[in-house]
């Protein structure tokens, strides 16, 4: 049963030499250290407690309950931090008659209080991130804050927690939760031993001691700090401080915070044959645009700019939901379609060449010849970069237009345009063999001759 609410129940009872009855009951002792490492795709936290027990010579009993919670009974370990050449676990019980409760009956040679760390994996245990960026009026630099939201459903309160985040693949064959709570037939419980001994030992993965000053200066600090720490194919994230994970209650704390404003790029990419450009904001996650070191969670970034730098006050841009981001990888926030960028694209020709027929006679192949011409006009107060994607199927290319051919169906033509500056990109043609392929590559066009005549007038606001 659970006493007063007080979360799972450590009691300590004392046997004196071969007796089989409790000799004493020792006061419950508080938790005086809790980690919560938690790993969110298979439902599954690690929870390490560090308790000081008194201990007498000879055979100690520790009751353990955990009735009401997730706990996941066969993960339960008990070690001693202190004296451990002097105390022996020598056996584990769970009584019939009580549910939820084990009892480690252990073999002391010393007598006195010693530091205990029980650990275990328990689940409804939950985190999710998301980030603010506000970006200056002008949009060439940014602040970035990114919160941690810790929701917690496992039945347990937990008031002082050292809480971290772990991003990666822990292959276990069941889900912690389907354990806990009996959804399983008895028989089919037990998990793989060795994976779980595997997820323990790098969920529990001591910082190096190199880390260790950062960690403790975070615990004083007001504002919560990462520690990133990479683990062959997994990455920690240590929140500093102590956080309250009250169950039944999400936490919400502030994780990332820019020391100074990161440089950002904005770009404006444009579709072949449409007349939208869509905002993006770019940069990477690396030590010089002031971000910590290691990967930026999945979550939702929310997008705000300066409008009044004397005020702060902010209009909100958009809000785009981004992969991990892997240390030193690009980050591009898709922002929706930005009316101050002002796009034209026309279709001027259409023209075959190369025509190719069967024995019958019969047309079965030529190239196709499409001429294009783009504009663009910034009427923003800041420079801006283009990257123009042009698309095409089977046999195809583009003359008259520069570009780097990223695959088989896409072109990408990078620009910068400056402040109020219009680009002009083309004639430029896309070329495309149709039906019978031949041997013999596409041939630059032998458009025919016409007067080229002026895009329409794009007219803008105030212009």
């Amino acid at each position: 049963m659970r006493l007063l609410a007080l979360g799972p129940i450590l009691l300590l009872l004392l046997l004196s030499g071969r007796a089989t009855a409790a000799v004493g009951l020792v006061t419950i002792p508080e938790r005086e250290t809790v980690r919560m490492t938690i790993y969110n795709s298979v439902d599954l936290t690690l929870v390490q407690e560090a308790r000081t027990l008194v201990l007498k010579k000879g055979r100690n009993r520790i009751q353990y309950q955990w009735a009401g919670t997730l706990i996941d009974t066969t993960s339960l370990e008990l070690r001693a931090l202190e004296s451990q050449s002097d105390i022996e676990i020598v056996d584990v019980v769970y009584p019939p008659s009580s549910p939820a409760t084990l009892i480690w009956e252990l073999e002391s040679a010393v007598e006195g209080p010693v530091r205990f760390e029980i650990s275990y994996f328990t689940s409804g245990v939950t985190w999710s991130a998301d980030y603010v960026l506000r970006a200056s009026a002008e949009e060439s630099t940014g602040e970035l804050e990114g919160w941690v939201a810790v929701d917690n459903r496992s039945g347990e309160d937990y008031p002082h927690a050292e809480v971290r985040l772990v991003v990666g693949t822990i292959n276990l064959v069941e889900r912690i939760r389907d354990l806990a709570t009996g959804q399983e037939m008895d028989r089919q419980r037990s998990l793989n031993r060795a994976e779980v001994v595997d997820a323990r030992a790098v969920l529990s993965e001591s910082l190096p001691a190199a880390a260790a000053p950062a960690v403790a200066g975070a615990f004083k600090a007001k504002r919560p700090e990462v520690l990133s720490l990479r683990l062959a194919d997994y990455h920690i994230f240590t929140i500093g401080g102590v956080q309250a994970v009250t169950n039944g209650a999400t936490t919400r704390f502030l994780a990332i915070v820019t020391k100074k404003a990161m440089d950002l790029e904005v770009l404006y990419r444009v579709p072949f044959r449409s007349d939208t450009a869509d905002k993006l904001y770019r940069f990477i996650d690396d030590a010089e645009h002031q971000l910590p070191e290691g990967p930026l969670p999945d979550g939702m970034w929310h997008v705000f700019r300066v409008i009044d730098p004397a005020t702060g006050a902010l209009s909100f841009s958009g809000s785009a939901r981004h992969a991990y981001v892997s240390p030193g990888e690009k980050v591009e926030l898709e922002l929706g379609v930005d009316p101050a960028i002002v796009v034209k694209q026309v279709h001027e020709a259409y023209s075959q060449s190369d025509h190719h027929y069967d024995p019958k006679g019969r047309l079965d192949g030529w190239i196709d010849h499409d001429r294009w011409r783009f504009k663009l006009v910034n009427t923003k107060a800041i420079p801006v970069s283009l990257e123009y994607l042009i698309s095409g199927n089977g046999d195809w290319t583009v003359e008259g237009l520069g570009g780097e051919r990223r695959s088989e169906t896409l072109m990408r033509h990078l620009d910068t345009i400056k402040a109020g500056q219009v680009l002009e990109l083309g004639p430029f043609s896309v070329l495309s063999r149709r039906g019978a392929r031949g041997t013999a590559p596409i041939q630059p066009p032998k458009l025919p001759v016409q007067p080229l005549l002026p895009l329409p007038i794009i007219r803008t606001s105030g212009k």
